[in-house]
């Protein structure tokens, strides 16, 4: 399989990275903006305030108001949105082609004079406090990440959560929001991505006329690039929660995006769990009844990872003996021979995936954006695939070492609140 995308490049002055990827098959376009700031850039004290200002880049700017940036795109015909990770926020629309320069005045508008008032403030920190404890505090198992993270990241700028914490999240006043807006919504610090139907010279000059003057107020603070000890020991912990069915997670300790383990992983995850006819599936869910299911999740960043493997099971007194099962799969792997076919499936369901996350305007502009922060180039979009078909047997063998066998993990069990 070959995926061959063409990509062009620019820098503005003020150090605004572009990237633009033509794409005529529907007139349609996509305007993508990666900031380079997440929950790992965040101060002690103010856990929680990177996702925060996700809700504020939507409270009006300018020459918007305060709803105006969601009517004005939907007027247009298009969709946006916004996410926040450990080390982007990223914001998106997608529009009839007809329609770039609108994108281009609501983003460029939010970068350069944002409205932050006591009002504005006030109320995202209740939208998201309420956010917070529906999805995480008020959610079957969803503590889970926070514990993981708490564990498994201690001592980095992992290990609190995205969605931060309360007290940290009220904390925020207006002047810390203007201080963080001038120091990471620059031209400097992010990466505009449009793909779709467009003329390049056109897009490029509507471009550098509604962010070629834009300045960079502050720069970011240098993020110390840490290093997150190895488990020192097993240990466990023991969560009672709202919930059914007991949850087990088994966490290790793993790499960062980029590394030589990264795309082995993704085959050891389908071997064991991700389907139902991986390993662990057919012998906890439909051999041995012990579990309703099984999966693998690869949490991987820029400076670090951790891979767990999470079980939701009938009883609570099967912890052991579900654990034994997930331990003597990883060792057989490891010791025995993985068939042919068995990889084979997996590079075809890999490659069906790859292609099937390039069919609209948005998931490429997204993979592109992730392509040129965590591997140096979109370019890498075209490679990828590649990646994956060219892991075999011993590729994963030298993976499993480095990961999984022998090695100490983060054990933790959610078990059903005591009546």
């Amino acid at each position: 399989m070959t995926i061959d995308l063409d990509f062009r490049q620019y820098t503005l002055e003020n150090g605004l990275k572009i990237i633009l990827h033509q794409n005529k098959k529907n007139p349609l376009i996509n305007l993508t903006l990666g900031y380079k700031v997440g929950s790992k850039n965040e101060k002690p004290g103010k856990k929680g305030i990177a996702h925060l200002f996700e809700h504020m880049m939507f409270q009006g700017s300018e020459n918007v108001d305060r709803s105006g940036h969601f009517k004005s795109v939907q007027n247009a015909g298009g969709l946006c949105n916004a996410f926040t990770m450990q080390d982007l926020t990223v914001y998106f629309e997608t529009l009839p082609s007809g329609q770039l320069e609108t994108a281009l005045w609501l983003e460029s508008d939010r970068m350069n004079a944002l409205n932050i008032s006591e009002e504005n403030l006030a109320n995202q920190k209740s939208v998201v406090i309420e956010e917070k404890k529906q999805r995480y505090d008020n959610s079957p198992y969803g503590t889970a990440n926070l514990n993981i993270y708490k564990n498994i990241f201690k001592g980095t700028p992992y290990e609190s959560p995205v969605i931060g914490f309360e007290n940290d999240i009220n904390s925020f006043s207006v002047n810390e929001a203007i201080e963080f807006h001038n120091k990471f919504y620059s031209p400097a610090n992010s990466v505009l991505i449009l793909t779709g139907d467009f003329q390049e010279e056109n897009a490029l000059n509507l471009i550098k006329k509604y962010f070629g003057n834009i300045e960079n107020k502050n720069s970011p603070d240098a993020l110390n690039n840490f290093e997150y000890e190895n488990i020192e020991k097993t240990n466990s912990l023991i969560v009672e929660d709202k919930i059914t069915l007991p949850a087990m997670y088994l966490c290790f300790k793993a790499s960062a995006l980029g590394s030589e383990t990264e795309f082995s992983i993704e085959f050891i995850a389908n071997l064991l769990a991700n389907n139902k006819s991986s390993r662990l599936y057919k012998k906890l869910v439909y051999e041995k009844n012990l579990a309703k299911s099984v999966y693998v999740a690869p949490l991987l960043l820029k400076y670090g990872g951790v891979v767990y493997i999470k079980t939701l099971l009938y009883d609570k007194s099967n912890f052991e003996e579900v654990e034994k099962i997930i331990i003597d799969e990883l060792n057989d792997l490891y010791i025995n021979k993985i068939n042919d076919d068995e990889i084979m499936k997996i590079k075809n369901e890999v490659e069906f995936a790859e292609i099937q996350s390039l069919t609209s305007v948005k998931s490429i502009s997204l993979n592109t954006l992730m392509c040129e922060y965590y591997y140096g180039s979109p370019d890498f979009l075209n490679k990828k695939a590649q990646k994956y078909l060219s892991i075999y047997d011993a590729d994963i063998k030298k993976t499993l070492d480095e990961v999984f066998i022998n090695k100490n993990i983060f054990k933790m069990y959610y078990i059903p609140e005591k009546k």
